[in-house]
């Protein structure tokens, strides 16, 4: 049957999937130094922060409240850490907006410091991949022991995942831009999360483990 009740950490899970995906939709176009000029920058970054904090808190909340199966809650407590590390990373990405008048000027040739832009690219190029990783095995994991999320889409949300994972070393560290369209790709594994939040888990009955002892009570007690 299926369990009953409210699960804070299945809340969590749709709230933060749904944060991260408008802050995405946010994201303005153009340049890195056009875009960190846009006043939208601050407010679709800061939404995207939040997001990655409810993820952060739900799969904490999952691993202890929702007893999986014990390597289910270890990849979720790796999963947790690292939106832990991703909601950091975001909200420096936010305040990178700081350096939009340096990144300008670099545009043009001259010598500018962007102290905060460049943490945001090398924590995102270190982040990111573990993030992906981890995640890609609590999803495999989930659905082998049908412990979270479900077969149908536990591979949207590893596709997710694995464009995550790759998309900051092959744009910031291999400079091939074309790549720049896996960023798009994460509202695949936000789409994870929010039906990972609403899907039913199923839970063994207790009636039918219980009967072949009532029976050996009886047996015994005739």
């Amino acid at each position: 049957m299926a369990r009953s009740g409210f699960s804070p950490w299945r809340a969590l899970f749709v709230l933060g999937g749904v944060l991260v995906s408008a802050g995405g939709f946010m994201h303005p176009r153009g340049t890195m130094a056009e875009m960190l000029a846009e006043p939208i920058w601050f407010r679709g970054h800061a939404t995207s922060a939040l997001g990655y904090l409810a993820l952060c808190a739900g799969l904490a909340l999952y691993r202890r409240d929702a007893a999986p199966p014990e390597r289910t809650r270890r990849w979720a407590g790796a999963a947790a850490v690292l939106m832990g590390f991703e909601a950091v990373e975001m909200t420096v990405h936010t305040f990178a907006y700081v350096d939009a008048g340096a990144a300008a000027d670099r545009v043009h040739g001259a010598t500018m410091a962007t102290p905060v832009l460049t943490t945001h690219l090398w924590m995102a190029t270190i982040i990111y991949p573990l993030t992906g990783i981890a995640m890609i095995a609590l999803i495999w994991t989930g659905m082998r022991e049908r412990s979270l999320g479900s077969r149908w889409t536990g591979w949207l949300g590893m596709a997710g995942a694995l464009a995550h994972a790759a998309v900051m070393p092959l744009v910031f560290l291999m400079d091939m831009l074309q790549f720049g369209i896996l960023f798009p790709m994460i509202l695949l594994l936000t789409m994870w999360f929010i039906l990972a939040g609403a899907w039913p888990r199923r839970s063994r009955s207790v009636a039918p483990a219980a009967g072949p002892a009532a029976r050996r009570t009886a047996a015994g007690a005739a």
